[in-house]
Parts: C-alpha cells; sequence; structure tokens
C-alpha cells in the first residue's frame, strides 16, 4: 500500500507535537517547532508564485511587527544588571515569529488537507494531553504539600496547560456519539483537577466558566452531561478530597489578601501585584515612549520602597516583570508597545471571528489569554507565547469533516 505523507500534513502535526509538548518537553517543543519552522519557509517559497493575499496576512503582519519591535527595544534599551528580561523577550518573540509562518503556510494549504491528517493532529493533541495530564498527578503524588510544578513555577503551569486542556476538548467535541461525551467529561474533570493543584486562582476560577460559554455555543451542554461531571467530580472528592480543599482554601483567601493590602500589609501573592501594578504605571507615567530594563527597575524599588511600605514580596518579584501584560509592556516599550500589543491580540481576534467565524478558537486560547494576562506577564514566557501562536493554527485548521 502507497503512503503518501504530504509536507502540509507533516508540519501540522510538528505544530501539534511542539503545541502539547510546550510545557513538559522543552526539547521536543522546540525542535519540532524549528522543523516546522524551516518546512514553512521551503513551502513559501517553493509555492511563492501561488501564494494568496488573504486573511493571514494580517495575523502575519501584526505578530511580525510586534514581535521585530520588542526585539528593537531590547537592542536600543540593553540591559546590563537585568537583562535576562531582554533576553526572555527576545526568545519569546522568535518563537512568535516563528510561528506565525508556520500559520501563514498552512493557511495557504487549509483546504488541502484530508481527513486522516487532520484525525492523525487531532491524535496527537489528545495523547499529549493525557500525558501531561497523568505526569501533572504523578509529580503531585511525589510532593503532595506544594503546589504542582513541571519543569517551571506552579501559575505557569496552570497558563500553559489550561490552553493545552481547552484544545484538547475542543478536538474531542468534533467527534459525535457517547463515548465522545464521556471522554469530554473525563477531559473536564481531569483537567480541572490538574489545574486544582496548582492552585492557581485566576485559572481555577475562569477555567469552569470558558468551558461552559464552548459547550454554549456548541450547543453541547445537556443534563447528561452536568449529571456525569458532577457524579464524577462527587467521587474523586470523597476518595481525595485535600487537592480541593487546598485549592478553595487559596480561593476564599483572596479577600483576606485585599484587606491585608487596604490595611498596608501587601506581603501576599495578590498585594505584591497591586503593588507592581502600581510601580509600574508610575514607570510608564515617567518614560512614556519605553525605557531599559535596568532603569524600570530602578524606578519600580523606588516606588515600592517610598509608596508600597517595602513591600517584601513585590520587591522580591519586580526584576522579572509587572505581572500584567499591559502594564509590563507599558513601564518597558511605552505607549507604542501596549498599541503593537492589542493590535496583535485583535489580529488573532478579527481573522478568528471576522474571516473564519469560529468562536472556538476565541474563546479557548485568545479569551484565556487575555484573561491570563490580566494578573501575569505571559508574552515573556516561551511557553505561553508557544501555545498561543500554534494554538491559532490548531483551532483554524483542524475542524469536523462535512
Amino acid at each position: 500500500m502507497k503512503i503518501n505523507i504530504r509536507l502540509p500534513a507533516i508540519i501540522l502535526a510538528l505544530t501539534c507535537i511542539s503545541f502539547i509538548t510546550a510545557l513538559n518537553a522543552s526539547t521536543i517543543c522546540r525542535n519540532a517547532l524549528f522543523l516546522a519552522f524551516v518546512f514553512s519557509a521551503y513551502g513559501i517559497y517553493k509555492d511563492r508564485a501561488n501564494l494568496s493575499k488573504n486573511f493571514s496576512l494580517y495575523v502575519l503582519f501584526a505578530t511580525s511587527i510586534y514581535s521585530l519591535s520588542t526585539i528593537f527595544h531590547g537592542q536600543l534599551f540593553q540591559s546590563k544588571i537585568n537583562y535576562i528580561v531582554d533576553e526572555n523577550y527576545y526568545y519569546s518573540s522568535l518563537r512568535l515569529l516563528m510561528g506565525v509562518v508556520v500559520f501563514y503556510y498552512l493557511s495557504q494549504k487549509k483546504k488541502s488537507f484530508n481527513y486522516r491528517e487532520l484525525l492523525f493532529s487531532g491524535a496527537l493533541i489528545l495523547v499529549g494531553f493525557t500525558v501531561v495530564s497523568f505526569q501533572g498527578v504523578y509529580l503531585h503524588n511525589q510532593n503532595p504539600v506544594n503546589r504542582l510544578e513541571i519543569k517551571t513555577v506552579a501559575t505557569t503551569v496552570a497558563y500553559v496547560y489550561a490552553i493545552q486542556a481547552f484544545a484538547a476538548i475542543y478536538v474531542l467535541s468534533l467527534f459525535k456519539g457517547r463515548f465522545a461525551a464521556i471522554a469530554i467529561i473525563l477531559a473536564i474533570l481531569l483537567s480541572f483537577y490538574v489545574l486544582l493543584l496548582t492552585e492557581t486562582r485566576s485559572v481555577i476560577l475562569t477555567y469552569p466558566v470558558i468551558v461552559f460559554i464552548f459547550f454554549m455555543q456548541k450547543k453541547l451542554i445537556n443534563i447528561k452531561v452536568i449529571s456525569g461531571m458532577l457524579a464524577i467530580l462527587t467521587l474523586i472528592i470523597i476518595f481525595n478530597h485535600q487537592p480541593f480543599y487546598n485549592a478553595f482554601s487559596r480561593v476564599t483567601s483572596t479577600l483576606n489578601e485585599v484587606n491585608d493590602y487596604n490595611n498596608n500589609n501587601g506581603n501576599t501573592s495578590l498585594g505584591s501585584r497591586f503593588s507592581l501594578w502600581k510601580a509600574g504605571l508610575n514607570a510608564f507615567e515617567l518614560h512614556p515612549l519605553g525605557q531599559s530594563a535596568d532603569q524600570r527597575f530602578i524606578e519600580v524599588k523606588n516606588y515600592i520602597d517610598t509608596h508600597e511600605y517595602q513591600n517584601p514580596e513585590a520587591l522580591r518579584a519586580m526584576s522579572s516583570h509587572m505581572h500584567n501584560d499591559v502594564i509590563d509592556t507599558l513601564s518597558l516599550r511605552g505607549l507604542w508597545g501596549v498599541v503593537l500589543l492589542i493590535f496583535l491580540l485583535f489580529s488573532f481576534a478579527y481573522v478568528s471571528l471576522k474571516k473564519y467565524h469560529d468562536f472556538s478558537c476565541a474563546t479557548l486560547l485568545i479569551l484565556p489569554h487575555v484573561i491570563y494576562g490580566l494578573t501575569d506577564t505571559l508574552f515573556i514566557d516561551l511557553r505561553c507565547v508557544t501555545v498561543l501562536i500554534l494554538g491559532f493554527s490548531i483551532y483554524l485548521l483542524i475542524k469536523r469533516p462535512h
């Protein structure tokens, strides 16, 4: 039997592999993305005479100008002490550039994929999701006292894993039948359990809401699905209630942390964010057109020392970022930087909703990234930008066959 393996199918498979290994296998993720980029660049050059000027140019332009401007800023305002900030943005920008080239090529070949190629790519997502999920459960069982970490801090684990879990749920939703419904229920409960292990409040609170919105859009919600989820969730709580207790104790402590901050005790996770947000906005007011990470460090420290009662948790975290995508961009690259950031996200949403009429991508990829970026800085992290740019290709290419 003759097996015909086409270049676009290989690139899509590599995209899925890189996407789903972003958290637990960084070497595989990096190499798969690099290969996908090289093959895509070759494909674009080979088919250059037949490339169509379609919607994908919006994303290509917006991503390229954002990434190149970020790299240019790092060269223009070089830091000698806090150079790690420049390095992190540099490498995350390279990931975006490689990923958008992959997206541009795959978008040109969108109509050429057959059912088996899409099915194989979807299977890669599901297998990878299953592996990272059980890896998370295993790692937590080895160290049940601490929050779950998979080669990075718990908050980043939650952000990246949630995006991967949404993709797995999306792929399962493309199938019909009782088995598919059961698989979706199990995927939701397994992923939510893993997210509870990270004890990341922004994700724990919004994850069920985002899944519910997606279900409403796809008309997947019914009494059987709800009953099945509640039954399995009850059994899990009965046999292992500690992760639920730890996670929801952290959620309920939010109000206490807000009150502590208002009483001049900001030495908490949430309190440090309040201090960093204020200090970051102050840095932007002083340098509205951008500055170096070294200069920002000085200004943020002075503000926290002077106006935030020398908040210890904020002082500890301030060397990396401001725990908010918009504020971190404002404090470093100024007004033009945040304009390009918003333009980038807008281009994703515009292409997804207006050109593809795809609410799944907007709901399960773009919306979470915006929400999580309100309490943390995602664009500085390799893993976060990898699942964002590659996820865009996955949602807009893997569809239910007609």
